[in-house]
């Protein structure tokens, strides 16, 4: 897979100039940093056709509760654009947008669904790529979101955003959604591997993938799905085993669909979670919750 440089730079001041900015929240322990992922349920406006006034309320909710988190690196998913980012992240001073993918629909027209990443740290390379077809020719939808942030000389931290494929029902010809995913993260593995020996010339390279992955290592339902697994098979670590299944829905359960853990953080190389919690926001914000992990290395 090769990586093609592709910063989408729009620029809407006024999402971003809404609310003051907050005073700096404290900095983690020394040693360690904060990293979040959030799917933001069509931000801004909750859908895809959203009203201004809609758009201004739900930035109104989600700054401030990312200010709350002050991550020193976040990736997003269900973003609109770069512009929507900047929106999202204004509250936090010194957290800076690193990408966001402009991925296209079927027929070519940029979704409103994007991933992102932001952070407070150099960024010395990013970009985002679709994922590329399988042996029978089937594209998964979207991609992924890369940025590789150096918080050290000797350090690089390489953030990956995502969001699988969801759970409705396949169209006609297209695999079962849990082929999809796991394609997916196959394409995904070998990716890392590429840039864990580009960028391990600079230094210790520790790998963070994250996201709504759309799957449950404890839900029954998923139980034969590889696509997390995969991931444990290959080294990878997933902080949430850290909280008890309860504590760890990321989707609140409403109407027929019973709470769920969609939204996943993954972990490679010399870097360990010391702390994780699910954020504990509503539907004014998003359907999901975040998902944040303080950090360290090894």
């Amino acid at each position: 897979m090769i990586p093609r440089l592709r910063l989408a730079l729009l620029a809407l001041a006024g999402l971003a100039a809404l609310a003051p900015t907050l005073p700096a929240q404290p900095a983690a322990a020394p040693g360690s940093f904060r990293v979040s992922f959030w799917n933001l349920e069509w931000f801004p406006g909750h859908r895809p056709e959203s009203t201004p006034e809609e758009k201004k309320v739900h930035i109104e909710n989600v700054q401030p509760e990312i200010a709350k988190l002050a991550p020193d690196v976040i990736g997003f998913s269900e973003v609109a654009d770069w512009a929507a980012v900047e929106a999202a992240v204004a509250k936090v001073p010194g957290l800076k947008v690193n990408v966001v993918s402009n991925f296209r629909d079927k027929d070519g027209t940029v979704i409103k669904q994007q991933t992102a990443v932001a952070s407070r740290y150099p960024c010395i390379g990013a970009w985002y790529e679709a994922w590329q077809a399988d042996a029978k020719g089937f594209s998964p939808r979207r991609g992924f979101a890369f940025a590789a942030l150096q918080p050290a000389p000797d350090r690089i931290l390489l953030v990956y955003s995502l969001h699988l494929k969801s759970n409705r029902k396949p169209e006609n010809g297209e695999p079962p959604n849990e082929q999809v995913r796991e394609e997916s993260a196959r394409q995904l593995l070998a990716h890392v591997q590429a840039m864990q020996a580009a960028y391990g010339k600079l230094g210790k390279v520790a790998v963070i993938i994250g996201g709504d992955m759309n799957t449950s290592l404890d839900d029954p339902r998923f139980g034969a799905e590889r696509t997390l697994r995969n991931f444990l098979s290959a080294g990878y670590t997933w902080p949430l085993a850290m909280l008890e299944p309860r504590s760890r829905y990321t989707m609140p359960g409403h109407g027929r669909y019973p709470p769920t853990t969609f939204d996943h953080i993954l972990l490679n190389g010399p870097i360990k979670a010391t702390e994780m919690r699910v954020g504990d926001t509503g539907p004014e914000c998003s359907d999901h919750r975040s998902i944040n992990a303080v950090l360290t290395w090894k």
